[in-house]
C-alpha cells in the first residue's frame, strides 16, 4: 500500500479511508506502535491525527486497534515473564506504561512478599528530619516524573515532644 493520494499538494487524506482502516488495526494488532504505522504510510503524526478527526471510521478502526495493540504487548509481557527473559520483559512493561498508562500494581498485581532493604533505613527522630526527607522525597518523584503518585503527608503532633 503506498501513501495516500489526496486533492491537494498538503491534504494527504486517503482515496479510501477503508483500506486504511483494515490496515491500521492489523499493523495494531502486531503490536506496531503510532510512530511505527507513520513512518511505514510516510506520512506525519499530525496527518494521522487530522484523519482522526475528520474520519470517524478511521477514528473507530484505531480505537479498535489500541485494544489489539495493548493485547498483543500483554502477551508479549506474559511470553517475556515465562521465558525469564528479564530485558524484554521490562521493554514490554516500559510501552505498557508508557503507551497504555498501566502502573506497576496493573502489570504485578498484588504483591504479598514484598521485601524491604532496611540496611540504610534511618528513623525519624524529629519534624525537621521528617519535613527534609518528605521534600527530598517529593523532589526525586518530581524529577522522576511520578508526578501521579500520591504521597503521605503525616501530620506530627509536637505535644508529645
Amino acid at each position: 500500500m503506498g501513501r495516500p493520494k489526496g486533492t491537494g499538494k498538503y491534504d494527504k487524506a486517503p482515496a479510501s479511508i477503508g483500506d486504511y482502516c483494515t490496515d491500521l488495526q492489523k499493523k495494531m494488532k502486531e503490536g506496531l506502535l503510532d510512530m511505527e504505522i507513520y513512518a511505514e504510510w510516510g506520512i506525519h503524526e499530525d496527518t494521522f491525527y487530522e484523519w482522526l478527526r475528520s474520519h470517524p471510521e478511521f477514528k473507530e478502526a484505531y480505537k479498535q486497534g489500541l485494544v489489539k495493540c495493548q493485547a498483543w504487548w500483554i502477551k508479549s509481557l506474559r511470553e517475556n515473564y515465562i521465558k525469564g527473559n528479564d530485558k524484554g520483559f521490562k521493554y514490554a512493561q516500559m510501552i505498557m506504561k508508557h503507551k497504555f498508562g498501566w502502573r506497576d500494581d496493573k502489570i504485578q498485581g498484588n504483591v504479598s512478599n514484598t521485601q524491604i532493604n532496611i540496611q540504610n533505613m534511618q528513623v525519624i527522630s524529629s519534624k525537621d528530619d521528617y519535613t527534609k526527607l518528605l521534600a527530598e522525597v517529593k523532589q526525586q518523584a518530581k524529577e522522576l516524573n511520578l508526578i501521579d503518585i500520591p504521597l503521605i503527608d503525616i501530620q506530627v503532633d509536637d505535644s508529645t515532644s
